[in-house]
């Protein structure tokens, strides 16, 4: 019996990746496609041809915001307890990789202590 760890995970990863590639294709001159560029080059004539071009124009968008009672945000309260609660619950594969905002989630868990303590 083998007592390393790491051979036993390189088996599962590499029985649980997905090795499937695009199968053979029948080009517009009905001749068979298998070379990898090929079929890449296939592929984007078809879809060249059957998708639109941008014409750079923006919807119109309403943004204007009309007040309510329902759109007051008053009654939320932001308390740190609350706040460090929520950012304990932080998760990802990796400590060192960034949030949406793009710092490294080791210096959110390092640093959530003192900026909890910022809030009034």
């Amino acid at each position: 019996m083998i007592n390393d760890i790491g051979v036993f995970y390189r088996f599962v990863n590499s029985k649980s990746c997905c090795r499937s590639s695009v199968g053979t294709l029948i080009g517009p001159d009905g001749k068979t496609v298998a070379c990898d560029k090929e079929k890449a080059d296939s592929l984007n004539s078809y879809f060249g041809s059957v998708c639109t071009v941008d014409a750079g124009l923006s919807p119109q968008i309403n943004a204007e915001l009309h007040a309510s009672e329902d759109s007051n945000i008053t009654h939320i309260v932001f308390t740190e307890a609350n706040v460090l609660k929520a950012a304990r619950r932080i998760k990802t594969k990796s400590k060192f990789s960034g949030d949406s905002d793009g710092y490294p989630v080791i210096l959110l868990h390092k640093l959530r202590p003192v900026l909890c303590g910022c809030l009034p």
